[in-house]
């Protein structure tokens, strides 16, 4: 069964470039463009990552992150905080709120994929 990751950018050309790179590799991605789309998204289709932008309109990365915690249907998501913000701080509030990793930018779509790999069984080709 084919994985599927939530990407959560305010940037479209940031959501496109990660997205290209997952699908080619055999992951099904879905996007939001802000953290109150990205909770929206998370809740009616329960994906197996979400990388998640702190920087982010109408509700920040560390307020949807802590909202997708408090709730039962997506609390057990992993989510992997992406931000360019100062590391040390930022690292230390995305742990607060209850990020399961911590990814700084600018990010290569390789490396994001070796999270992926990382935190998911390989992808099905297809």
């Amino acid at each position: 069964m084919r994985k599927t990751v939530l990407l959560v950018d305010d940037s479209a050309e940031t959501r496109r470039m990660y997205a290209v790179r997952l699908r080619d590799e055999g992951y099904d991605v879905l996007e939001a463009p802000d953290g109150e789309a990205g909770i929206r998204v998370a809740s009616e289709n329960r994906p197996d990552l979400i990388f998640m932008n702190m920087a982010l309109p109408e509700l920040d990365g560390w307020s949807a992150i802590a909202l997708l915690k408090q709730n039962d249907r997506t609390a057990g998501i992993p989510i992997v905080a992406l931000t360019g913000f100062d590391e040390q701080a930022a690292r230390a509030r995305a742990e607060e709120v209850g990020s399961d990793g911590f990814i700084g930018k600018p990010c290569e779509p390789s490396r994001l994929l070796e999270e992926v790999q990382r935190r998911l069984a390989p992808a099905e080709p297809g």
